[in-house]
């Protein structure tokens, strides 16, 4: 028998028979047939209908990522330190981290249910924006949501995609400066275009008084896996206009830029780029000897280049292209090339601008926060994902590529040091200051900038941003989104005196995310239920070693396999191997 929720009743009589349950079945929203229980209480036979799909926690340690990582993560490290190139301390941090995560070794919420007693353990998460995937998602989920209810106006929007020339990737992949600099020329770019635009159609006398807005998404990794910095910017499509410096600003909209102005666009931010680049004493073409990146961090000098040409960096087989799959390419690999690694000339006839593609295709209109939500998901997307990885029986990965190469190619095939050395590319730099050897940069740049006047401190910003409560609070989820807890109380009594803290902080909690984002309600006791709540944060090792034990899960942690040695391909006193033994 199919059962689904029915108005607000938690519990069916024993007479309902399963036609009406059928016919509300099909009256209901699909998702609420994707958890089916029955509860039996004495002899009423009182059946409780399902009240949504049940949720389990993720068990990352059955992943592809965690199972490599956990396996050559040593292996890796010595074979850098052979080749005396050490690795960074910062990216270090970022694969033990990814190891911890959702290990409920190291801690983990307790939620128990006031009405059966049915307890959930929900370990921590490693809150790293690389290489762990599932923590990008959350990030991504949750400012997607932030921008859409605290930012972003109800407003048309379009996204503008700057990519940029592949020598100028590996420069601005570990020098925050230069890459704060180059995104700013960019976004100055289209806001001059915006200005110019506004002026010609709108007929206005000057520009002082034309506002825009922008917010900025810097993406390091291509589809690929492969190191390729670009900027999404979700930009106001148009501009807000002050008659008087008192008055308030009115919005109009503007048309699209059309092809041969993107181009021009295109080539305005590579004048601009260069000029910087002259100025700071930076060339593209420059001697690989005076390179600074690699004098002080060859590792990550290597992964970076090894990454940008599609090539292996460690091991025996360093120097040589990845091995591609799919229709084609075979031959691209032959004749030295690949869809998306192709030759200058090739590249040159396609990219008019050198390399500075701009695109503006994508728009948004307004009142439609569903898509524009959607939208912003695909601007802060994290840089891979879990269901584009295999593990082949040779212990080779296998990725899958985001969309096919012009010649066919769908998937490429890493050794598992190799892979490594790929997402240690892609884990972001931080301070603009020059590394140290050895150090490295810890990821705390801002990957997400806001322009205009949708910058943090923009004058005007408080009166284009969604409006606030009356208590001056931001806007909070609705009612039924309420993060069931112990101290939740207090909570609201400080939110209600209008505390700085409950006035600056927008952290959603996990269980409000799930919800609205996936449907799902994470909270929701799976076998009578109602609502568990959250009693307490477990980090004591005594506490989680008597938790885990009662549950049947072992004290060991998760922790990365020891090196494995190279294979021996001489025997000793310069023996060669025979093929028959004795």
């Amino acid at each position: 028998m199919t059962l689904c929720r029915i108005g607000v009743s938690r519990f069916a009589p024993a007479a309902l028979t399963d036609q009406a349950l059928e016919r509300a079945l099909h009256r209901r929203r699909r998702r609420w047939a994707l958890g089916v229980c029955v509860l039996h209480r004495g002899r009423g036979m009182a059946t409780r209908l399902a009240l949504g799909p049940e949720y389990h926690p993720r068990h990352s340690e059955q992943t592809v990522l965690h199972q490599v990582v956990r396996e050559h993560l040593a292996t890796f490290l010595a074979e850098a330190e052979a080749a005396e190139r050490s690795v960074p301390r910062f990216v270090v941090r970022a694969f033990e981290d990814l190891l911890a995560c959702g290990d409920p070794r190291r801690g983990f919420l307790r939620c128990v249910c006031r009405g059966c007693g049915h307890e959930l353990l929900v370990p921590f998460a490693c809150h790293r924006r690389a290489p762990c995937p599932s923590c990008g998602g959350r990030r991504m989920a949750e400012l997607a949501l932030h921008l859409v209810d605290h930012v972003i106006p109800e407003l048309p929007v379009r996204q503008w995609v700057l990519s940029l020339p592949f020598p100028l990737r590996y420069v601005l992949a570990y020098n925050s400066a230069l890459c704060s600099l180059v995104l700013g020329i960019f976004v100055r770019t289209v806001f001059d275009w915006l200005r110019q635009t506004a002026h010609d159609e709108l007929k206005l006398a000057a520009t002082d008084s034309v506002h825009c807005g922008a917010i900025t998404s810097i993406q390091r990794a291509g589809g690929a896996a492969n190191l390729n910095l670009h900027y999404h910017s979700a930009v106001l499509d148009g501009v807000f206009v002050q008659t008087t410096p008192e008055a308030p600003p009115r919005f109009r909209a503007l048309r699209g830029p059309t092809r041969a102005e993107l181009l021009q666009v295109g080539w305005s931010v590579c004048q601009r780029v260069t000029e910087l680049l002259q100025q700071r004493g930076v060339y593209l073409d420059g001697d690989p000897g005076e390179d600074e990146l690699s004098q002080q961090e060859p590792l990550l000098a290597a992964c970076a280049a090894g990454s940008l040409q599609n090539r292996q960096v460690l091991g025996p087989q360093a120097g040589q292209r990845v091995l591609a799959l799919g229709r084609g390419s075979a031959a691209a690999e032959q004749a030295g090339g690949g869809a998306g690694h192709e030759d200058a000339e090739r590249a040159a006839s396609r990219h008019p601008a050198h390399g500075y593609d701009v695109h503006a295709g994508v728009r948004v209109p307004a009142h439609e926060r569903k898509q524009l939500e959607r939208l912003l998901r695909y601007l802060l997307h994290p840089a891979l994902s879990h269901t584009r990885l295999a593990l082949l029986p040779d212990g080779r990965v296998k990725l899958r590529l985001q969309r096919p190469w012009r010649d066919g190619t769908t998937h490429l095939v890493f050794g598992p040091v190799d892979f490594l050395a790929r997402l240690t590319a892609l884990i972001p730099p931080a301070r603009p200051k020059p590394l140290r050897r050895g150090e490295g940069p810890p990821p705390r740049v801002h990957q997400v900038v806001a322009h205009g006047i949708l910058a943090p401190r923009a004058k005007l910003r408080s009166q284009v941003a969604p409006r606030p409560r009356e208590d001056g609070t931001p806007a909070a989820p609705p009612k039924q989104l309420a993060l069931p807890t112990a101290a939740g109380a207090g909570a609201q009594k400080r939110a209600a005196r209008g505390s700085p803290a409950s006035r600056k902080r927008h952290y959603i909690p996990w269980a409000v995310l799930m919800k609205r984002s996936l449907e799902l309600d994470p909270l929701e006791c799976p076998s009578c239920g109602l609502q568990m709540r959250v009693v307490a944060s477990v980090t004591s090792p005594a506490v989680i070693r008597e938790l885990l034990a009662a549950r049947g899960l072992g004290p060991e942690a998760r922790v990365a396999s020891p090196a494995r040695a190279p294979p021996q391909l001489t025997l000793p006193f310069g023996c060669a191997p025979s093929a028959t033994a004795g």
